[in-house]
């Protein structure tokens, strides 16, 4: 007999019912669809790959073809999560998302 979020003998796993974050839910998105999705983001800032620092951050270098690609960030913050995407801009002048995170409240990077 198998449950779900529990163990063997019964208990709860409360690592199991932790909130995480949820990654890359919207790559390939343009960032004309994230706006209208989710509206005006709070902040967004363009810069080049190699400026991409941090935890988060970092790990998007290996996302581009080189430290010079720019690279924009557009934050979101709501009372249940905080969302971030980065896009790199394409030939046609438009942003495409390349990463995203969704972050519950009260998970801590």
């Amino acid at each position: 007999m198998m449950s779900v979020g529990c163990c063997a003998d019964g208990k709860v796993n409360s690592k199991a019912s932790k909130p995480k974050p949820v990654f890359d839910r919207e790559v390939g998105s343009l960032e004309k669809d994230i706006l209208l999705k989710y509206g005006e983001p709070k902040e967004s800032i363009v810069k080049r790959a190699k400026q991409l620092v941090g935890e988060l951050r970092s790990a998007l270098k290996s996302k581009v073809p080189n430290e010079d690609t720019e690279v924009k960030e557009v934050y979101y913050k709501t009372d249940k999560s905080e969302r971030i995407f980065w896009l790199t801009k394409r030939p046609t002048g438009e942003w495409k998302v390349i990463s995203n995170v969704d972050i519950p409240a009260g998970v801590v990077f």
